[in-house]
């Protein structure tokens, strides 16, 4: 029986950073520089990529395709990797820069002749695919750039004082509408979409109603999904409080601040709030006019995946305050290991969070209740444990491996079947 052959698209490389960490030519003869480095984000697509692979090498001929600094094939443990030069600066000829990567990712199409092309995200041009092929193509919603858009301002701040605030976010803020627009084309264009939540589901039907979508939830990271050691109460005078984001100030550095400036004025509680996945909160602490220092708020910069997994354990409570999410991979994890988990209501996370059951909900950029909450969990043993036994044995399920490829494979099938019988 002949080998399914899948082409996806994605973020990020893979498996291709475990499986080749120095610098190598490649076949075509383009020096590749591969190094070892902890990444905030994408390794879900890793995750799925190794079980995948697992369970379905002998019936799945894989390749993967992804953003580099040059154009390049390879191969490593029977999977095929292309690389697809990144677009920089988009906002100068753009349509030039969008034709040349256009013509790569066909030219990757038909040198690979995919039955199916699993696109990860429609932020990225690779979803374009569903214009240029008449391959069956679907689109794995991660975020959605229209969306996240509305939320991308800090609380009554025009574009003009944000950017002069912020100079390096520049070009990207002039790329933002033509990344808008040329998403809500391939969106428009798709048959076929994947996702997880309530919020993209039905955020999908009025985007692309013409599409098919499908539901199928994400491959966390392996080392936090079979940690043998996992959250207890932490018997100690000055508690941590944990967060994980990325730089983006809809993901809630602002509330960060308010939210540790009240917990000092109006509790008695010794903490310390680590923030994992930024290196500085300055445009947050200038726009709160808060110090970090004074509100006990320490960033920690990126970590790999086991310091990330010992910290979470040894923390109190994990608190997500993004402005806009759909389901926040963070959030999973501090579920999976069983750490209370407090998060602002916002797009899909009451898919993930059952309130006051798994995990605690709270409105968007709300510091007075963000504060309450995070007291509430810290001084209330047996919310603390409800919330931990409650949220792991959710995530648990929710994220068991061969469900997952199981999920994958039955959609893939299922559209393969659609396609062949139009």
């Amino acid at each position: 029986m002949r080998k399914k052959k899948i082409l996806w698209f994605a973020g990020t490389c893979g498996q291709y950073k475990e499986d080749k960490q120095e610098s190598e030519t490649s076949p075509n003869g383009t020096e590749i520089v591969k190094k070892k480095f902890d990444i905030n984000g994408g390794g879900w697509i890793s995750s799925l990529q190794q079980e995948i692979m697992r369970f379905h090498s002998h019936d799945i001929e894989l390749e993967l395709a992804f953003p580099w600094s040059v154009n390049f094939d390879d191969e490593c443990n029977s999977v095929k990797y292309h690389g697809i030069k990144r677009m920089k600066r988009a906002c100068l000829f753009y349509k030039k820069k969008q034709q040349e990567e256009l013509r790569r990712i066909k030219e990757i199409i038909d040198n690979c002749s995919p039955d199916i092309i699993h696109v990860f995200g429609s932020e990225l041009s690779f979803g374009l695919a569903c214009t240029i092929t008449d391959r069956p193509v679907v689109i794995h919603i991660q975020g959605l750039l229209s969306t996240w858009y509305d939320f991308w301002l800090p609380a009554n701040i025009s574009w003009t004082e944000y950017l002069l605030r912020n100079p390096r976010f520049l070009f990207s803020a002039m790329s933002l509408s033509k990344f808008i627009n040329r998403e809500q084309l391939m969106l428009s264009k798709c048959h076929y979409l994947m996702g997880r939540t309530e919020w993209d589901r039905t955020t999908a039907s009025l985007l692309a109603p013409q599409a098919k979508y499908f539901y199928c939830s994400e491959m966390l990271r392996p080392t936090i999904y079979y940690s043998e050691n996992t959250w207890r109460p932490q018997k100690r005078n000055k508690k941590v409080i944990a967060t994980v984001i990325s730089s983006p100030t809809y993901k809630g550095g602002e509330t960060i601040l308010n939210t540790a400036q009240r917990l000092k004025q109006f509790t008695d509680i010794e903490f310390e709030w680590h923030v994992y996945g930024v290196f500085d909160l300055n445009l947050s602490s200038k726009l709160t006019g808060i110090n970090l220092k004074d509100v006990n708020v320490k960033t920690m910069g990126i970590v790999n995946v086991e310091e990330l997994k010992e910290t979470l354990i040894k923390s109190d409570v994990y608190v997500h305050p993004s402005y806009i999410e759909n389901s926040s991979n963070a959030v999973c994890e501090a579920q999976l290991l069983g750490v209370p988990v407090i998060a602002t209501n916002v797009g899909g996370m009451s898919s993930l969070i059952e309130d006051k059951e798994n995990g605690l909900l709270i409105p968007s950029r709300d510091a007075n209740m963000l504060a309450a909450r995070i007291k509430d969990v810290i001084c209330d043993e047996k919310l603390a444990l409800r919330l931990s036994q409650n949220g792991r044995t959710c995530a648990l399920e929710r994220h068991k491996p061969e469900s997952i490829v199981k999920q994958v494979i039955d959609i893939y099938d299922s559209i393969l079947h659609q396609a062949n019988n139009i």
